[in-house]
């Protein structure tokens, strides 16, 4: 096991051996034209996958028809797989319409709808158990990593997780950091701050499931832009994006994900 771990953490070609994947988080944006614009002029470069979350409601509009050749998935699921939920969408609604995945925890989930790392743990389940794919999303506050707890509250939001789920099941998923001070704040965590964490929790997983670890996708999400993608996505450990302003505009999202590609 112990292999395992400094293999993946210090062998500096590791990232190649996972496919990036660049995810579109339009959060409460979007329209049917934006959705058209999408299935016409996404281009994904050939060794990279491109994942869509809109809002729910334009799920069918992207998935029918003639449908984008990106992978199109929520932004978040009920726990529960039916009852009187008034408002909410079951894990096995989006897996109906064609989803595939769904986003779980996201920062926003946590702070604005008071989402703690029990219900999140509930929610990946849900999509497990639904066939979705989860894209499980962890990150600190501006507080927490200035009080050098943040590794710890990262790790214990993942450690939640493989509590109530049979770790193997962590095989499927898709891990996002997100460090919640760089979120929609126009400041983004350095390359060195993104890898140090990524590193972290890749051989925290290696130590605690049946992965080695280098099997798992750990994306970067925070204020995510043409910008910065370049240094991010060169780090050994950062496997992809988690995009949010920027994938509301077809042309910067596209430059992101041909970055992603190393091209």
């Amino acid at each position: 096991m112990l292999l395992a771990i400094l293999w993946t953490r210090f062998a500096p070609w590791t990232f190649q051996l996972r496919t990036p994947l660049v995810i579109a988080n339009w959060k409460l944006q979007g329209s049917r034209d934006l959705c058209g614009k999408f299935k016409s002029e996404l281009r994904i470069p050939s060794n990279v996958e491109v994942w869509i979350a809109p809002p729910a409601l334009y799920l069918d509009s992207l998935v029918s028809g003639q449908p984008t050749s990106a992978k199109v998935g929520v932004q978040n699921v009920h726990f529960d797989e039916a009852g009187a939920y008034t408002g909410e969408i079951a894990a096995g609604m989006v897996r109906d319409l064609g989803g595939i995945f769904s986003i779980v925890g996201h920062s926003e989930r946590r702070t604005l709808f008071h989402e703690t790392d029990q219900v999140v743990a509930q929610k990946f389940l849900a999509c497990c158990e639904a066939e979705l794919t989860p894209v499980l999303c962890v990150g600190e506050t501006l507080d927490q990593r200035e009080e050098g707890i943040a590794k710890e509250v990262v790790w214990n939001q993942v450690a939640e997780v493989l509590e109530k789920c049979d770790p193997a099941v962590f095989g499927r998923a898709q891990l996002a950091y997100e460090p919640i001070w760089a979120i929609g704040t126009g400041v983004v965590a350095t390359p060195e701050d993104a890898e140090d964490m990524h590193g972290h929790l890749r051989s925290m997983i290696a130590d605690s499931t049946v992965l080695t670890g280098e099997e798992l996708r750990i994306l970067y999400g925070g204020s995510v832009k043409i910008d910065n993608a370049s240094q991010l996505i060169a780090q050994a450990n950062v496997d992809g994006f988690l995009v949010g302003g920027a994938s509301l505009d077809i042309v910067q999202f596209n430059s992101i994900c041909q970055i992603a590609s190393g091209n």
